[in-house]
């Protein structure tokens, strides 16, 4: 392969002029590929969700959103389907629970049926709010929570119930329990972009392992062409610097939907928020 490289486009540069630091984007790209290349162990908190296979991410989010909130089936069904992985795994994280614990089924229900309620929180959703649905969302499940929470202290028999919900405080913190379920889905949304781009293109299914060797296995470039004999050291370097590059173009994608009336410079905070938060 190395005598055709003439055939591998040139590597994308990353034209951003706020880039992300290399160490960060080094750790959101390790935890992305933990959770997401096949056959490798999940993070820790993904190991405790039952991951449905990511729906198609595009530009018609606020669509869905709007559709849902007026009450049409395919898009409740397909906001449920959509946000369904969040929500639980929001609880998941935040009480310390298996995402089989029945608490976490209740819980998520009660958030859906607030949401989709006649009338509800969804309605008055604010399209041009600071961080408009994100802000939403979290403010409905942070609420469920503590209704629930509250009730489970108001309810319990004793103060050493072991039934009793442990509540995680980092909930609280810049990386809370919220803030890392939404990273996670944004970052598996954007791999899945990358994945499906890659389908019916060699180099970008090269891409995608290279940066599955680099982040997860944490093999030199060196080590990959030799785990990659088809591959040159040379373009192992260019596919990896290319990789990163298109990583970071899938997560602007993925972001800007979510965040349509943000300014480019905005969007690139949005992009160190997600890695930060991983």
């Amino acid at each position: 392969m190395a005598e055709h490289a003439a055939d591998h486009p040139a590597p994308m540069t990353n034209t951003c002029t706020s880039p992300l630091l290399r160490d960060e984007f080094a750790a959101g790209m390790r935890l992305l590929a933990l959770r997401s290349v096949p056959g490798r162990a999940a993070s820790p908190l993904s190991s405790s969700m039952t991951r449905p296979a990511m729906t198609r991410f595009d530009s018609t989010s606020w669509s869905l959103v709007l559709g849902a909130a007026a009450a049409v089936p395919k898009d409740q069904e397909e906001f449920g389907r959509r946000y369904g992985p969040l929500v639980r795994g929001y609880f998941s994280s935040r009480w310390r629970l298996s995402m089989q614990d029945a608490r976490i089924a209740d819980a998520s229900q009660e958030v859906f049926l607030r949401i989709f309620s006649p009338g509800g929180p969804l309605t008055r959703v604010d399209k041009q709010r600071p961080s408009g649905f994100r802000a939403f969302l979290r403010g409905v499940l942070h609420n469920v929570a503590a209704e629930l929470e509250r009730r489970d202290r108001r309810d319990r028999t004793s103060p050493l119930d072991s039934d009793m919900l442990p509540i995680d405080q980092s909930e609280q913190s810049p990386s809370g329990a919220f803030d890392r379920v939404w990273a996670e889905m944004i970052t598996d949304a954007a791999w899945e972009l990358m994945r499906e781009k890659a389908k019916r293109d060699r180099w970008a299914q090269y891409r995608l392992q290279v940066l599955g060797h680099r982040y997860v296995d944490d093999m030199s470039c060196e080590q990959i062409a030799a785990q990659i004999s088809e591959l040159t050291v040379d373009q192992v370097y260019r596919l990896l610097t290319a990789g990163r590059s298109q990583f970071r173009s899938a997560l602007m994608t993925v972001l800007s939907a979510h965040h349509p009336e943000l300014l480019p410079e905005e969007l690139e905070q949005k992009c160190r928020e997600v890695v930060e938060a991983l």
